[in-house]
């Protein structure tokens, strides 16, 4: 499956930023934790350090500090290697083992220190983990892991009933439930600590900076969904959604219509989250203006996931790494915005609500 999209239609002014020096030792560490619960082929997991995906993504946060920069590492090399193999295993695995096991994280995340020492190697890494975060996070920020991961669970249960192929979600719910389940909230939700420059309880509840994060994190879904399209034609995942199968749906149209209404979305909502960081920059405090500039470095970051051996070269169990035909995106991308005028998209009105102008 090829499907291509030029740099010309594609706007991302975010340029990317010059690498942390520690970034590989902190992807080196990474491999070798993740590699120690035995949770999948070791194959597997040194596939994925390869790509070097770590090096990639923290060495574009240069001011973190080294224990949420490694914290940031883990999670992402567990979430990573735990969603190959869930995605891989979707067709034959019971659902009620699959629900069974994602309560059973959201229990891990209510009482860390009090759960039992889990058997099941995924297990023992997520609870690991999760004490870790509890013990560098203060009391306020962990709180709010839970209902983030319980949103993210519930969306992925969303995602293996729409295997059945008997329900077809419209845009609105297709991007409310894939902001979940891609769980960048967990990141949103603590960069500002991790450079040490904290938001105010008063500016976490400013809907501009509120605006500022989830537009990222819906900008982030859909170049996901772009890129790793062959990824998941490879992998047969028959009955689930992307944004483009969403919008050809409710189209009636073809793929190669739907990814330019796909592209045209995402620059809405790109366009939109520039203006909330100019809007940030100009009126809110230096750590307001800091984490909008930190939150959109997201995008840039995950949108150059797509030339990583994860979507280009995929491990498929039993197979190995399989390469695929095209990576979706672009070297370059237009720095010039588009229509600024909300998406037929009700759940995200508030966003452009959120402008001052």
């Amino acid at each position: 499956m090829t499907i291509r999209s030029s740099g010309s239609d594609f706007y991302c002014p975010i340029p990317a930023r010059p690498q942390r020096s520690d970034a590989g030792e902190i992807e080196a560490r990474s491999m070798r934790w993740m590699e120690s619960f035995g949770a999948c082929e070791p194959e597997r997991v040194r596939h994925l350090g390869a790509s070097g995906i770590n090096t990639l993504f923290i060495g574009q946060f240069p001011e973190a500090r080294e224990d949420y920069a490694q914290l940031f590492a883990d999670f992402t090399t567990y979430t990573f290697l735990w969603d190959d193999v869930f995605e891989d295993r979707l067709h034959t695995r019971p659902r009620a083992r699959t629900i069974a096991d994602l309560l059973g994280r959201i229990g891990v995340l209510e009482r860390p220190r009090l759960a039992p020492e889990p058997t099941d190697p995924w297990r023992r890494a997520w609870t690991d983990i999760t004490r870790r975060a509890r013990d560098l996070l203060p009391p306020d920020r962990y709180a709010t892991w839970e209902p983030i991961w319980l949103r993210a669970y519930l969306g992925d249960c969303w995602e293996v009933f729409l295997l059945d192929g008997d329900h077809h979600p419209s845009a609105d719910e297709y991007l409310t439930l894939r902001r979940h389940t891609f769980g960048l909230a967990t990141f949103t939700g603590v960069l500002d600590l991790a450079h040490q420059r904290p938001l105010t309880d008063a500016e976490r509840q400013d809907p501009a900076v509120q605006a500022v994060a989830e537009t990222a994190e819906v900008i982030v879904v859909i170049d996901n969904d772009l890129y790793s399209a062959p990824r998941e034609a490879l992998i047969d995942k028959s009955g689930g959604a992307s944004i483009t199968s969403v919008l050809a749906n409710h189209y009636g149209c073809d793929q190669t219509e739907a990814l330019a209404r796909s592209v045209a979305l995402r620059n809405r909502i790109m366009t939109l989250h520039m203006k909330l960081r100019e809007q940030l920059g100009r009126g809110a405090s230096q750590a307001a203006a800091a984490y909008a500039r930190d939150v959109g470095q997201l995008i840039r970051v995950v949108l150059d996931f797509r030339l990583l051996n994860r979507y280009t070269a995929p491990y498929i169990e039993g197979r190995g790494a399989v390469p695929v035909a095209s990576v979706v995106l672009p070297a370059a991308f237009s720095e010039t915005g588009a229509d600024t005028s909300p998406p037929p998209l009700p759940s995200f009105d508030w966003w452009w609500d959120a402008l001052d102008e």
